[in-house]
């Protein structure tokens, strides 16, 4: 089946036509908090807010940064922000696709990554357009096998999140003893 038979895809708002310095964007370094907190998102259906509302991030989402591929899951720490042109979401019916699980087939799945490979555009960096990513074809297990291999994946994601701050306060530790040994030592 494809994509396209199980989700809807929708692109984000052309920024380039909002002039308005207050409205808070999702941004790549808001995906990549997201997937390294999937664990702890949940869908979770909030009340509107503007006529922005249909660009508005929510909770629980599933979105896709077109310039690196990257899809996540929104975190409630980036609920609320204006999904631009750069990012599509995706919707779907829950009791056939989980979010894990769709977050996992999108950014791991050797047979998405063939696919997206095969019609990528661009000679430096290769991207694939949402008219593209509809017609991926995807097997999709029972939902019961998804919510566990969406799980796996996510809490896999957050143990290297984890392990990947703990290598980085222990490299500050060993530099900040390396500058008192200088500071000693001259």
């Amino acid at each position: 089946m494809k994509l396209k038979d199980i989700t809807s895809i929708k692109t984000g708002l052309n920024s380039s036509r909002m002039n308005d310095p207050t409205i808070n964007y999702y941004s790549s370094n808001d995906i990549e908090f997201d997937l390294s907190h999937i664990v702890d998102s949940k869908i979770v259906n909030d009340e509107k807010y503007s006529v922005l509302d249909e660009y508005r991030a929510k909770q629980g989402s599933v979105v896709q940064s077109l310039i690196s591929q990257e899809t996540a899951q929104i975190s409630a720490h980036n609920s609320g922000k204006i999904l631009n042109q750069n990012f599509i979401t995706f919707d779907f019916d829950d009791e056939k696709l989980d979010a894990k699980y769709l977050c996992y087939l999108l950014n791991e799945s050797d047979e998405v990554k063939r696919q997206k490979y095969a019609v990528s555009q661009g000679s430096i960096v290769r991207k694939a357009t949402p008219a593209m990513i509809k017609e991926f074809k995807v097997n999709l297990p029972d939902i019961q096998l998804q919510k566990d291999i969406g799980q796996v994946y996510a809490l896999t994601l957050e143990k290297r999140r984890i392990v990947t701050e703990k290598l980085n306060i222990e490299e500050q530790l060993v530099f900040t003893e390396i500058k008192q040994l200088l500071k000693k030592g001259r």
